[in-house]
């Protein structure tokens, strides 16, 4: 299996974030819900973890059995008191809330290349840290980063910004330093990938059906299983009365001119009766 980092899913918002901003590096990113168990995600086989968290007012659970696959793991927001909790460590109550503080940046994986500065902390807790884990960045003399440098386990009390350079350095630092995640995630590489999957579902025989709607992202899954299954695959489009004036008809024009078989099948009595 090609290398790929896991995103345990504690906010939609910043996993979205965090995603784009991997999968704009080429390097593959999968999201999960945040309750995965950890022989869920050994069967997954990620090079490394990343719990991501808002800044504050997020409850969640953690496997801890997840610690224990000796994967890498960074855990942002609300989500590093997660880590810090099942590390042996407590959290003391508020310290930094909604305001600009300078932070300051010490030795680690994470952080190198970076010069201490002023950012805007949404919020960040009072940390208490279990002798084997150590501060990586404070501010107003908090805690804001820490880590576990044996194991690989950090934990960072803001969530990365939009348009931060800052976040993308920590970000492309844990995945590819710490990680040592390989960047393939390109369009080829993920066709190729496809299409091998797809060779292999069609040496074991029998027919496909691919389930479209015209839409970019169905005709080119159509159009990759067409390649492989040739007459055995079977494209169905459902007109179900609600679709813009003409646009089965000119899904079925497009997919003539492709060379794929397509049924249409007409349920608009069905939906609009």
């Amino acid at each position: 299996m090609k290398d790929m980092m896991l995103i345990l899913n504690y906010s939609d918002e910043f996993s979205m974030e965090i995603a784009r901003r991997l999968r704009s590096e080429q390097i593959h990113t999968k999201i999960v819900d945040a309750a995965a168990t950890a022989e869920q995600i050994r069967e997954i086989a990620p090079k490394g973890i990343i719990l991501s968290g808002e800044a504050k007012g997020m409850q969640g659970v953690l496997d801890t059995g997840i610690l224990e696959l000796g994967i890498p793991v960074l855990a942002l927001g609300h989500a590093s008191h997660l880590l810090l909790r099942e590390l042996g460590g407590v959290c003391a109550g508020v310290a930094i809330s909604e305001k600009k503080a300078m932070v300051e940046y010490g030795e680690s994986a994470l952080f190198a290349g970076l010069s201490s500065g002023e950012r805007y902390i949404e919020e960040a807790q009072i940390m208490m840290l279990p002798s084997d884990v150590q501060m990586t960045a404070s501010a107003a003399g908090c805690t804001i980063a820490y880590e576990h440098t044996q194991n690989k386990q950090y934990g960072i009390q803001f969530e990365l910004e939009r348009n931060d350079p800052e976040s993308s350095a920590i970000l492309t630092a844990f995945v590819r330093d710490v990680c040592g995640c390989e960047a393939w995630w390109t369009l080829d590489a993920v066709c190729e990938d496809a299409q091998g999957r797809l060779c292999e579902a069609a040496a074991r025989g029998g027919n496909a059906v691919c389930a479209v709607s015209g839409g970019v992202d169905s005709t080119v899954a159509a159009l990759l299983t067409h390649k492989v299954f040739g007459s055995r695959m079977t494209a169905i489009l459902v007109d179900n009365g609600l679709m813009r004036e003409g646009e089965a008809a000119a899904v079925r024009a497009l997919f003539e001119e492709l060379g794929i078989p397509l049924c249409v099948a007409d349920r608009s009595q069905e939906v609009l009766h």
